[in-house]
């Protein structure tokens, strides 16, 4: 019982982390090249996107608009993972 419960929790703890590591770079230690050593993820990426849109003068142009929903579907997809675990490995409705 003990055993099936760590493993149970383990699997837990890398269905979550696989999300997580998906929003955001957790590799970055603060120091020097992180940010050219280990690639941005998706909340950096949303961030650099809304950056851009807001600094300018005109609305956003097709690329941008583009991108947006391209972050938006990535978005709704890790939604639908969190969801899923939630439902399915914490029993939560």
């Amino acid at each position: 019982m003990k055993h099936s419960l760590k493993t149970a929790a383990d699997g837990l703890d890398k269905k979550l982390t696989d999300i997580e590591d998906s929003l955001i770079q957790r590799k970055y230690t603060g120091q020097g090249q992180d940010t050219t050593r280990f690639p941005q993820r998706l909340i950096a990426k949303i961030t650099y996107l809304a950056g851009g849109v807001s600094g300018g003068d005109y609305p956003p142009n097709t690329q941008q608009m583009e991108v947006h929903a391209m972050f938006k579907a990535q978005l709704a997809d890790l939604r639908k993972r969190l969801d899923a675990v939630m439902t399915t490995d914490l029993g939560n409705s």
